[in-house]
């Protein structure tokens, strides 16, 4: 079956259409419509928008399984979900920097730098490289990979990235309990009559992996661009039709 005969079966089902019911909108035989689908004949370029008029799909849909630049509904929300999140995270990077570097400068507390440079700015940057992908994608400057190696490298990059946030969740976790420790210590410092010590509370061996990992990205956060990238080019290549 050629791609594109198999294109018009998969959207005629996802329209539940029956062959008959095809043919009939189209104002052709079931037997031509079962052709297409067979791969015995294949549709002029006439026939092929007919029939993207009739699924309600963009002709590349047809042609090679992309929705190509008419962007479908589902993926304008996944553009406007992820552009969102990006703009929230770099707002939010924007505004706590200069008080992440009054800790640092004024307190000596490290703490909300090295959040905001293991998790905050890779966060941003990973999002942003995924929705660059995704609107390039909505408008036909890219398209996602058919190679056999898509699904194994798109399913390591989700791991390695929940990999990345699972060996760093010690120091977070430690990062955030000093945090707390120390506005404790600023409203009363009465609670602590020697003053206020950083100690680590996660074991050190889970602290050693995860400060290597957090001290190798620190002023490296773009480099999470190159999987946010990766994750939209290797990801499911489906065509999306309106509603």
């Amino acid at each position: 079956m050629s791609r594109v005969s198999d294109n018009i079966t998969r959207i005629r089902l996802k329209r539940k259409l029956t062959e008959g019911e095809l043919a009939d909108k189209l104002s052709v035989t079931a037997e031509t419509v079962i052709g297409w689908e067979s791969g015995a004949n294949t549709p002029d370029i006439k026939e092929l928008r007919e029939i993207a008029d009739v699924l309600k799909v963009d002709i590349t849909a047809l042609i090679d399984g992309y929705p190509g630049p008419a962007a479908p509904k589902r993926g304008v929300r996944q553009l406007l979900i992820s552009c969102g999140i990006a703009l929230l995270l770099g707002i939010t990077a924007y505004y706590l920097t200069p008080l992440t570097e009054r800790f640092k400068g004024q307190m000596y507390n490290l703490g909300p730098v090295m959040l905001m440079q293991a998790y905050l700015l890779p966060a941003f940057w990973l999002v942003l490289g995924w929705a660059v992908m995704q609107g390039a994608g909505m408008l036909g400057l890219v398209r996602q990979g058919r190679s056999g190696l898509r699904r194994p490298i798109h399913i390591a990059l989700l791991v390695l990235v929940l990999l990345y946030a699972l060996l760093t969740l010690p120091f977070i976790a430690d990062q955030l309990i000093n945090l707390a420790e120390h506005f404790r210590f600023r409203q009363n410092p009465s609670l602590y009559p020697d003053g206020l010590q950083y100690v680590s509370h996660i074991p050190d061996i889970l602290m050693n992996i995860a400060f290597r990992i957090v001290s190798a990205v620190y002023n490296r956060g773009a480099v999470f661009l190159l999987p946010g990238i990766l994750y939209w080019l290797t990801g499911p290549a489906k065509p999306k039709a309106n509603n």
